[in-house]
């Protein structure tokens, strides 16, 4: 089981996914319409992704391509 808490001030986790080999897991969230990497073996942030949308809101979906 997988307890996903969106970073303070993120608004709700939208969408979660991991990598096929499960070393990286993904979120998307509301409030900054972000995407947040972590890898897995040590919980350490990989890297982060925000909309450049100006009217940017949520983003809805997550996914890792194969």
């Amino acid at each position: 089981m997988v307890n996903v808490h969106a970073e303070r001030g993120q608004g709700a986790v939208n969408s979660i996914d991991f990598s096929s080999d499960s070393a990286y897991l993904a979120y998307a969230g509301s409030g900054l319409a972000s995407v947040f990497v972590y890898r897995t073996s040590d919980w350490t942030k990989i890297d982060k992704f925000y909309s450049n949308s100006p009217d940017r809101k949520s983003i809805k979906s997550v996914r890792f391509s194969p």
